[in-house]
């Protein structure tokens, strides 16, 4: 996996209405320690993130691929 600027990232919008299911590599998120907004609806993921930034300020994930967040992710 290619992680050059990954650490960079501040803000995901992903909206993909139509799409079933969608592949991504929750490890990336991880990598994204910058990463402040969080959006991610219409799009089924067949699993939750590993770790989220800490310096998030805004999520909202419909579904929810987990029961939970990661259990390191502390919001303020």
């Amino acid at each position: 996996m290619d992680n050059t600027g990954k650490e960079k990232i501040e803000a995901i919008f992903l909206d993909m209405p139509g799409m079933k299911e969608a592949k991504w590599n929750m490890k990336a998120f991880s990598k994204m320690s910058s990463l402040r907004l969080l959006k991610i609806v219409s799009v089924q993921l067949s699993e939750g993130p590993e770790d989220l930034s800490n310096k998030l300020r805004f999520l909202e994930w419909h579904p929810y691929p987990s029961k939970s967040l990661p259990a390191g992710f502390t919001s303020r």
